[in-house]
């Protein structure tokens, strides 16, 4: 895999640019699940009762998930999210001061080592399904200025509310950094979105796992790249 200054890095936020652990996975789940329920029931959800939602989200749990993507897309399979749906859900689903306090304090000793980051050739972009305005709330929480280490932040409005399992949020992306399909690459947990960033003609893209880190990554890119 050749990398150059050019290369512009999509690099993923949840769950991949920090760690969950066992120490930190009920915060983490805690916080996320209660924005997610409060934006359900704002949308998708709206004619079910509080109760009734949080009994749909915990048997969801129980039954399938392994991850908050894996919550979103069987929720969605019983009560579908349609494109009315998409901006007010991303809207509703922000985490309130005190749930981005606890949940970024529980993963703060789990983020990726920012002087490999800072080694890496070539621009460094979170590219996120999550909201802007909740990542940066993390950076902030952690006394971590975001313009030090990242050259963008690319998030679920920028993609126009398509996520990465679809095509068409890769090309948006390489339209608002000004850069070609073979430039890019994509750093992520999820198996569906390298496989989408690969469809899309970015470098093979970088599946990180809880036991091969983001900082596993980076220090092989390294290595092969000095």
């Amino acid at each position: 895999m050749h990398i150059h200054d050019n290369t512009v890095w999509g690099i993923d936020f949840d769950e991949c640019f920090y760690r969950k652990t066992p120490e930190n996975q009920s915060i983490i789940y805690k916080n996320r699940h209660s924005a997610f329920r409060r934006a359900l029931k704002k949308t998708v959800c709206s004619h079910l009762s509080e109760l009734d939602i949080k009994q749909l989200v915990d048997q969801c749990i129980e039954q399938t998930v392994i991850n908050q993507t894996s919550l979103e897309n069987e929720i969605f399979s019983i009560h579908p999210l349609t494109s009315e749906h998409k901006q007010p859900f991303n809207d509703y689903y922000v985490m309130n001061d005190a749930e981005v306090h606890e949940f970024s304090m529980a993963v703060k000793d789990t983020i990726t080592d920012l002087s490999l980051l800072n080694d890496l050739p070539g621009k460094k972009v979170i590219f996120t399904d999550n909201i802007e305005f909740t990542i940066r709330r993390f950076f902030d929480n952690w006394n971590i200025d975001f313009d030090t280490y990242f050259d963008g932040l690319f998030d679920i409005n920028s993609g126009q509310c398509y996520t990465k399992k679809e095509l068409i949020t890769f090309q948006l992306f390489e339209q608002e950094y000004s850069v070609t399909s073979s430039d890019c690459l994509l750093i992520d947990d999820s198996t569906k979105n390298i496989s989408q960033s690969n469809a899309a003609g970015w470098k093979p893209g970088i599946l990180t796992t809880p036991i091969y880190t983001m900082d596993d990554a980076f220090k092989d890119i390294l290595i092969h790249t000095r």
